[in-house]
């Protein structure tokens, strides 16, 4: 599990900190955290280094969580 890589992608400062040091607490340690959804689509669209699980918020603005998902 330490090498599970996780993002989280949500435009709540607070929330990504929180999430983040839960994630660390149960000892994850690849854990990618951004505020952007045009971020999440770059990573999303690659072919390689895709994250295990994704925690994302569906309200992010410009593109939401479900837009976000079509690039997945």
């Amino acid at each position: 599990m330490k090498n599970t890589h996780i993002l989280v992608v949500d435009d709540n400062e607070v929330d990504l900190c929180l999430m983040s040091e839960v994630l660390a607490y149960i000892g994850i340690r690849k854990i990618s955290v951004r505020l952007d959804s045009a971020w999440a689509i770059g990573i999303l669209s690659k072919t390689t280094n895709l994250p295990e699980l994704i925690f994302l918020d569906i309200n992010l603005p410009k593109k939401n969580g479900h837009e976000v998902l079509e690039f997945y």
